[in-house]
C-alpha cells in the first residue's frame, strides 16, 4: 500500500518503499545507468587525453637526422575497484531485510506498525543507507553519482527499540541522536581507484610503446549526500 496520510501502514509497505527508493536514487542497480561513465566503472580504461607530436628534425653534417620520431602521447586510466560495481534488486533487498532482521525491526511482513515504530524503522534504515549508498566521483571530472555500495561495510549504531509504549522524553532525544549519527556517518564518499598510465606510440610502428603508472585512491568525508538521499525516502 502507498504510504501515505489515512493509510493503513505495514512493515511490508515501509520495506517495499524503502527499496523502490533505493533502486530510483542508485546508478549501480541492476546494470549501470545510462549516463555513468567508464572512468567510474571496474575494469574500464579511458584515454582521458592524447597528444600528437610531428618528426622533428635536427641539421648535421651531410644529412639531416632525427631527433623526434612522430608519435602520440596518451594518458590513460584504469579503474581498479570493486566498489564500482553492479549489484542486483534481489541483493539489495536480501541485505536490507537481514540487516533490519540483525537490528529486531523486521517482523512479520503484514504486521501494522505504530508511529514509534515507525521512527524506529527510519532510523535504522538511515544507519543502512548512511553506510551502503555512497558518492562515487573521481579526480577526472566525471561527475558524481550515488551507487549502491556492495562491499562491507560497518553500520552506525541505533539505540531506540521497537515496542509499543509512548514515546518518553529521553527516547525523543535518542530519536534526534541516532538519526544525526547516520547522517553524519563518514562513509558516505567514495574516489575511484584508478592506475594511471602514460604512454607513446610511433607512427612508424603501432607496436612501439612506454609507460609508467601509478596508482591514486582517496577517500573524503561528507554528511550532505547521506542526509538528502535519507530526506528524499
Amino acid at each position: 500500500m502507498t504510504i501515505a496520510v489515512g493509510n493503513t501502514i505495514t512493515y511490508n509497505d515501509l520495506i517495499q518503499d524503502a527499496l523502490t527508493k533505493i533502486k530510483s536514487k542508485c546508478a549501480n542497480i541492476d546494470g549501470f545507468a545510462s549516463n555513468v561513465p567508464a572512468s567510474l566503472k571496474n575494469g574500464s580504461t579511458v584515454n582521458f587525453h592524447s597528444q600528437s607530436f610531428t618528426q622533428t628534425l635536427v641539421p648535421a653534417i651531410g644529412y639531416k637526422s632525427v631527433a623526434r620520431s612522430a608519435h602520440t602521447s596518451y594518458i590513460r586510466g584504469t579503474v581498479n575497484d570493486s566498489a564500482l560495481t553492479t549489484v542486483s534488486s534481489d541483493t539489495v533487498k536480501s541485505e536490507l531485510e537481514n540487516f533490519l532482521s540483525s537490528r529486531g525491526v523486521l517482523v512479520q511482513a503484514g504486521t501494522l506498525i505504530s508511529f514509534k515504530n515507525m521512527m524506529t524503522f527510519y532510523n535504522n534504515l538511515a544507519s543502512f543507507l548512511s553506510a551502503k549508498l555512497i558518492y562515487v566521483t573521481n579526480a577526472m571530472n566525471s561527475g558524481v553519482f550515488i551507487f549502491y555500495n556492495p562491499l562491507a561495510v560497518t553500520y552506525p549504531t541505533v539505540s531506540l527499540t521497537s515496542d509499543n509504549t509512548e514515546y518518553s522524553s529521553e527516547e525523543i532525544t535518542t530519536t534526534v541522536t541516532d538519526l544525526l549519527n547516520a547522517v553524519n556517518n563518514v562513509s558516505n564518499v567514495h574516489y575511484a581507484s584508478t592506475t594511471i598510465s602514460y604512454a607513446c606510440s610511433s607512427s612508424s610502428s603501432s607496436s612501439s610503446s612506454s609507460s609508467s603508472s601509478s596508482s591514486s585512491s582517496s577517500s573524503s568525508s561528507s554528511s550532505s549526500s547521506t542526509y538528502i538521499v535519507y530526506m528524499d525516502i
